[in-house]
């Protein structure tokens, strides 16, 4: 029981400011502990981060991840892992490891790769990015090869924003060019860094976001990490066309959700599993991408450049041709067309030239 609980919160929660996942999951902070308010699948999915850090070639290194994991949160993953028996070949990238690829580093691989091909899209390349709903996201320090000048913000709730700014200065994270941030023993790898609270679902955090000095006339980066699903479709698809009516020509979007099949499907009784997710947790999901998603997008004001299943997340990774040379490799189902590959998509957009309809 304690295995199954600990992988249906490192696979299947996600940060994100979800209003019904917070409730269900948070719990009250302390002074002994910031971090308490910080959901407990923040904490494991910082600890599958730790994880791939061990790795002979990290897919993922992040030096804050064991600090913000936590040791119980650490002790969990590691019990839950699965020793990799995968056959390593010529020319086969990262497939020397110890353990198999986690669900959580392959969506976290693909997000990274997804962000740095935006900010290196040519002359118009965004530089300013957008993090809705960004938890304990340590990419600004993490990712040392981002191109210079690069503003860097995130908006989550106020609990969030508060421990993850009290995590940070315990771990002796640069968090702005002030007096004494120079001397911090881990560097922005951004020229600024700001995080604001706000409610996504709300009419203002648009204006909050400019007082910081976001601009909506220069080229924007949006990342939506592990929050689409918890939205009222209305919320979803508002949320997407307000990304779109503050980018300018040459901003993208780099985001991933559910399927609006799965919603369905677990809302009229059709769909009663989704392992490892458990099903009070995808009763919370509302909001799922429709298919084909590229005209229901299009219809919001995006054009979808990549698109991807975790299957070709982990062909991509492993150089894998096959179902079966990927066995021993991951340990989520990495069929091509099964119901954990149908169910859930990766997207990577840029904004179109013209406006959504209304």
């Amino acid at each position: 029981m304690e295995r199954a609980l600990t992988s249906i919160l490192a696979l299947g929660l996600g940060i994100t400011i979800g209003r019904e996942l917070r409730r269900w999951i948070s719990a009250p902070g302390t002074e002994e502990d910031p971090l308490s308010v910080v959901s407990d699948s923040a904490r494991v999915i910082a600890a599958w981060r730790a994880l791939e850090a061990e790795e002979p070639e990290p897919l993922v290194y992040d030096e804050f991840a064991v600090a913000l994991a936590g040791p119980s949160a650490l002790a969990s993953a590691r019990a839950c892992a699965q020793p990799f028996t995968g056959t390593a070949g010529p020319g086969k990238p990262h497939r020397a490891r110890k353990l198999c690829l986690s669900n959580v580093t392959a969506r976290v691989w693909w997000f990274d790769e997804q962000i740095r091909a935006a900010l290196s899209s040519g002359t118009n390349a965004p530089r300013q990015v957008v993090v809705l709903g960004s938890g304990m996201d340590t990419r600004p320090w993490r990712c040392s090869d981002f191109p210079p000048g690069l503003l860097w913000f995130e908006v989550d709730l106020p609990a969030m924003v508060s421990a993850k700014g009290l995590a940070l200065d315990a771990l002796g994270a640069q968090k702005g060019t002030g007096p004494g941030e120079g001397a911090r023993k881990h560097p922005l790898h951004v020229a600024s860094w700001r995080a604001l609270t706000a409610d996504l679902s709300g009419p203002d955090w648009v204006q909050a976001l400019a007082a910081c000095g976001f601009d909506p006339g220069q080229p924007t980066l949006w990342i939506v990490e592990g929050l689409f699903m918890y939205l009222e479709p209305r919320d979803g698809t508002g949320l997407l066309h307000t990304m779109q009516g503050h980018s300018a020509p040459g901003s993208r979007l780099v985001t991933h959700n559910v399927t609006q099949e799965l919603v369905d499907g677990v809302q009229d009784g059709s769909i009663t599993e989704y392992p490892p997710y458990s099903q009070d947790l995808v009763r919370t999901w509302h909001y799922g991408f429709p298919a084909p998603l590229e005209p229901a997008l299009a219809e919001l004001g995006w054009r979808v450049t990549t698109k991807a299943s975790r299957a070709q997340i982990a062909r991509s990774i492993f150089g894998a041709g096959s179902d079966e040379e990927l066995e021993g490799c991951v340990e989520f189902d990495a069929r091509l067309g099964c119901a954990m590959d149908r169910y859930s998509v990766f997207v990577a957009a840029t904004v179109a030239d013209v406006k959504p309809r209304t």
